[in-house]
C-alpha cells in the first residue's frame, strides 16, 4: 500500500494572512474593550477588522509566480 502524499492544509502565504489578520482583529478588540467596555461591540469590530484586514492582505501579498509572465506557481 502506498502512502499519498502530504500536503499542507494551508498555504504559507494563507497562513500568513490569516495570522495577521488575526493579530489586528485583537488588538482592534482590545482597543474598543479599553475604550467602551463593552465586550459585545468590542467582538463586532474585531469581526469587521478581521474581514477587512484578510481582503486587504490577501490584494497585498501576491501569490507565487514563476516569472514576470505573472504565471502562477501550481
Amino acid at each position: 500500500m502506498s502512502c499519498p502524499q502530504h500536503r499542507p492544509l494551508l498555504t504559507t502565504r494563507a497562513a500568513v494572512i490569516f495570522l495577521t489578520a488575526f493579530v489586528v482583529g485583537c488588538g482592534a478588540a482590545a482597543l474598543t474593550f479599553w475604550a467602551t467596555g463593552s465586550v459585545p461591540e468590542a467582538l463586532l469590530v474585531a469581526g469587521g477588522a478581521l474581514g477587512g484586514a484578510i481582503g486587504l492582505l490577501n490584494q497585498i501579498i501576491k501569490a507565487e509566480t514563476d516569472g514576470p509572465s505573472g504565471n502562477h506557481v501550481s
